[in-house]
């Protein structure tokens, strides 16, 4: 077996994990809501903004004390890992690596939307 072919077999098993990894926590979310639905009371209260917080720390697998380095780096390790570039135009696993880079890129803007100015405007600063 080439090694592109082991690359190409690695990578498709590594997405595979991660989007399970996603798709688990979206009905682990759904499920939520549906319970908070049937409660006495009515409709469903609206996400607040910690539990968006929280889905977007299992995405990007940090911790909620981590600063903005962990988080920066978690977003570059999955944003590399889940490049579509690496699978055939119009294949199954593109269309998942996409889906993931946007969830990915989602949760970071949420993890980051807080940030200070000076932080915010200086995150992307290399020395």
């Amino acid at each position: 077996m080439s090694e592109f072919r082991r690359f190409v077999d690695y990578a498709k098993g590594y997405l595979n994990t991660q989007w399970d990894r996603i798709q688990q926590i979206e009905q682990d979310d759904a499920a939520r809501e549906l319970d908070e639905s049937f409660a006495p009371g009515g409709a469903p209260p609206r996400r607040s903004a910690s539990d968006e917080k929280e889905t977007a720390r299992k995405i990007l697998g940090v911790a909620p004390g981590d600063d903005l380095q962990v988080i920066q780096a978690a977003h570059d390790r999955l944003m590399e890992r889940s490049d579509p570039g690496r699978f055939p135009e119009g294949s199954p696993e593109r269309a998942q690596a996409e889906a993931i880079r946007l969830r990915v890129r989602r949760a970071f803007a949420t993890l980051t939307a807080d940030l200070d100015g000076t932080e915010r405007r200086f995150r992307t600063l290399e020395l």
